[in-house]
């Protein structure tokens, strides 16, 4: 009774919140304006531009693709989902959610039957798909084009359809692609809801592919040479290693939602500088599945070759770049039931304004149970004018790597903990490590589950460089000596090591692209040196690589 009392005391205690015993009935008149003002659209606009990630941006004719030429005389948009409103909203928007319900409806009507049967129960249930109630003014992707272009000749070809086989609509979207300066295709998926759909509740897939015959569609403009733009407007990573392969941008705003066309056009312009990241990751192909970025560093054994991620997570591209430096932690030593503190330093080192997400994985690196092999625990968006810089702070518990025993429950345990930080799962700039002290802590219900981050303004240049060389002391009074029987992981570790097997390393690639046949054949011995480091060489032997 006291569980129940609890429960119907929130929502009385959240309806007296809201007013609604003294104001029970609405304005019906105003409800439109209500759903639709300037303020939630201009927020739905946000949410989607903030949300884009582009995937891929190569250089066309020596230049990256992305942003697009504000000169761009003739634009071919075309694909499936380039100019339809179910393509870009999700399962549970109010549109695709009560459509469905009247679709079920009409489906369990005698009356209806007939009429209905056979898009019910289709093999392309996504192409039957079709608004059925009252919706707001959605922005589609072509909308979107043509508004921002408004200078330009926009072409439009839908080239097929979401999920069924016909390829009669190609030829045509070839022929627009022909006649364009750049292509821009929208394909990917129709939301449902245990129909009429190929991604959402009750609607699974055998593989990770684009539905239907997208991918023809795709590979046809390809062949005409013009530059070619993919959007995704979809709600499932897919397997894209042939389009990664071939497409030079590949942009994701995936269910952007009402304002999804105006948000990929602001940033296929360049108005809007993407940062979103993906939160999953985008593998080779779909039998791999599952295969998380924290899962342990292995080969599997499937016969088509290694498991991986096309796009892994956390990945994400900008037009602007950024570089890492100067981590520091504030002690090397830190009890089970404490805080480990990082700082380190984001710089714009582009030329336009953009923003970063930064990320710090960590790892426990020995546990009773085995342990993930890198666990998110802390990012931040950060945003950066050109040139500027500024220092982040993570603030990260030490319960977030508490691990769960059978007989003790969740505990945290004493030992070595490694961080990663940088851009994404894959993309590491920064290494460190701290030692957790003290004995195993328990914890209770009320633990930390996340980090705090905060980033301030970088200090002076002089001063970042004093802090910088600060930190190398710092790290270098700890580090270990190294020696010719140390490991390549214990090299690239190593404050003063690992940036001289990386020099190294890009030297070797240098002379090996200029004189193959002479590193074939020899074995290549790093010469650099610093104070009193011996020179590492890379051999054959049990713990050293083979190059």
């Amino acid at each position: 009774m006291a569980d129940l009392d609890l429960a119907v005391g929130m929502v009385l205690r959240t309806k007296f919140e809201l007013g609604l015993f003294e104001r029970p009935y609405i304005d019906l008149d105003a409800v439109p304006e209500t759903l639709d003002s300037a303020q939630t659209r201009g927020l739905a606009r946000e949410i989607a531009e903030r949300s884009v990630v582009l995937l891929r941006n190569e250089p066309v004719k020596g230049v990256p693709l992305l942003p697009l030429d504000p000169g761009t005389a003739t634009i071919a948009v075309i694909g499936p989902n380039a100019d339809r409103l179910l393509g870009q909203l999700g399962n549970y928007s109010y549109p695709v959610l009560d459509s469905m319900a009247k679709r079920f409806a009409l489906a369990a009507d005698p009356a209806a039957r007939a009429d209905e049967a056979a898009e019910f129960g289709g093999s392309t249930g996504a192409d039957q798909a079709r608004l059925m109630v009252e919706s707001v003014p959605v922005v589609t992707f072509l909308d979107g084009i043509r508004d921002r272009a408004r200078g330009a000749t926009v072409l439009y070809q839908p080239g097929c359809r979401v999920q069924d086989e016909d390829r009669s609509g190609i030829p045509a979207a070839v022929e627009a692609a022909r006649s364009a300066d750049v292509a821009v295709v929208v394909v990917g998926d129709q939301s449902g809801i245990n129909a009429f759909g190929t991604i959402g509740e009750g609607l699974d897939s055998a593989t990770c592919e684009l539905p239907g015959v997208q991918r023809e569609l795709v590979e046809a403009v390809l062949a005409t040479g013009t530059p070619t733009v993919v959007v995704l407007s979809h709600g499932r990573p897919y397997s894209l290693r042939w389009m990664a392969d071939s497409v030079p941008a590949i942009v994701t705003s995936w269910f952007g939602g009402e304002e999804a066309g105006s948000a990929v056009a602001a940033v296929l312009f360049g108005d809007v500088n993407p940062a979103g990241r993906l939160p999953v990751s985008f593998l080779d192909f779909g039998g791999s599945a599952p295969l998380p970025y924290r899962r342990a560093a292995q080969t599997p054994a499937y016969i088509e070759g290694r498991a991986g991620a096309t796009f892994p997570f956390g990945n994400g591209l900008s037009y602007t770049t950024f570089a890492y430096r100067d981590v520091e932690i504030d002690r090397p030593d830190v009890p089970t039931d404490g805080e480990v503190e990082l700082s380190f330093t984001v710089v714009n080192v582009g030329d336009r304004a953009g923003d970063e997400v930064v990320q710090v994985y960590g790892q426990d690196m020995i546990a009773r149970t085995v342990r993930p092999r890198r666990k998110l625990v802390a990012f931040r968006r950060v945003s950066l004018e050109a040139g500027a810089a500024v220092r982040v702070t993570a603030t990260v518990p030490a319960s977030m790597f508490a691990l769960w025993d059978l007989d003790e429950g969740r505990l945290v345990e004493p030992g070595k903990i490694k961080f990663f930080i940088g851009g994404s799962s894959a993309q590491i700039h920064l290494r460190t490590s701290i030692t957790l002290t003290g004995g195993v802590h328990r914890t209770g219900p009320g633990r930390a589950l996340t980090s705090s981050v905060s980033a301030i303004p970088v200090a002076p240049d002089a001063e970042s460089a004093t802090r910088s060389a600060a930190a190398r002391a710092a790290a270098l009074r700890t580090a270990a000596p190294l020696s010719g029987d140390n490991t390549v992981l214990e090299w690239l570790e190593h404050p003063i090591g690992g940036d001289l097997l990386r020099a190294c390393s890009r030297e070797w690639t240098k002379r090996r692209s200029h004189r193959r046949s002479e590193c074939r054949s020899s074995r290549w011995r790093c010469t650099a040196a610093a104070g009193s480091l011996p020179r590492p060489s890379i051999g054959s032997s049990r713990r050293r690589t083979r190059r």
